[in-house]
């Protein structure tokens, strides 16, 4: 799997394999977007507006959290780490593997024009299937960014709304009625993920104060409301069930 914007060195194919081969993974991703290197003031703006907060496993690479955000490992030590979710620039998978996630069950994520999150949404089922995903720090993998299918959604007035029934859908999918779900797990989900939207309802009314544009609390809520509405609709629910064992 490669985006058409990403540089590789001569040996980042020779690198990906090895390490796919000698920790026994059914994929293994780059990392790309390299989070741990972020500056202090990029890692509180993520923290602050989506919760995004670094770990210090010794184990993962990236954990996904039961509110819908990631967290990312803030000082890896090893090249090579597993992984509950990986970015999707860069990454070797076995065909197989592929091939029996039924990854075309996942294409509701191109209802939105820009199929947001569809890297967390592919990487996570891996895991959740019982797969094992890895991440390779040293890859030797840079991302030129082109923004080829992002920039418009970017530019998108409606940004906002896209993002919060995106997040809410993958949320509801993967976590919180994702086949491995209780009672008690679905109401552990509801409440991280209730404490997440109650606190980016706040970061939305302040970013609509500071930029004098009520649109960012509006379509923030537009966007909660339309979500629930949707997992909740008669074509969302006859998907099949996001574990594939539990078919």
């Amino acid at each position: 799997m490669l985006d058409d914007d990403v540089l590789l060195e001569p040996d980042t194919a020779e690198k990906m394999l090895k390490a796919m081969a000698e920790n026994g993974v059914d994929a293994i991703g780059a990392d790309v977007f390299q989070n741990h290197k972020m500056s202090l003031a990029h890692k509180v703006y993520s923290a602050v507006t989506n919760l995004v907060f670094p770990h210090w496993s010794k184990k993962w690479a990236f954990i996904v959290r039961r509110n819908g955000s990631f967290s990312y490992n803030n000082r890896p030590v090893r090249s090579f780490y597993l992984s509950q979710s990986c970015g999707g620039p860069a990454q070797l998978w076995k065909k197989d593997v592929w091939a029996n996630l039924h990854i075309e069950d996942e294409l509701w994520l191109e209802s939105f024009g820009f199929p947001y999150g569809e890297d967390q949404v592919m990487t996570y089922k891996l895991f959740l299937n019982g797969g094992r995903l890895g991440v390779l720090y040293d890859a030797g993998v840079t991302n030129l960014d082109a923004r080829s299918s992002s920039e418009s959604f970017k530019k998108s007035p409606e940004r906002i709304y896209i993002r919060t029934k995106a997040q809410f859908m993958i949320w509801y999918r993967c976590i919180y009625r994702n086949g491995k779900d209780t009672p008690l797990s679905r109401l552990a989900s509801a409440a991280a993920f209730g404490l997440k939207s109650f606190w980016l309802t706040f970061v939305m009314c302040a970013a609509s104060v500071f930029k004098l544009d009520k649109s960012f609390i509006v379509n923030y809520m537009k966007g909660l409301r339309d979500g629930f509405r949707t997992v909740h609709s008669q074509e969302f629910r006859s998907i099949p069930s996001y574990l594939i064992k539990d078919r």
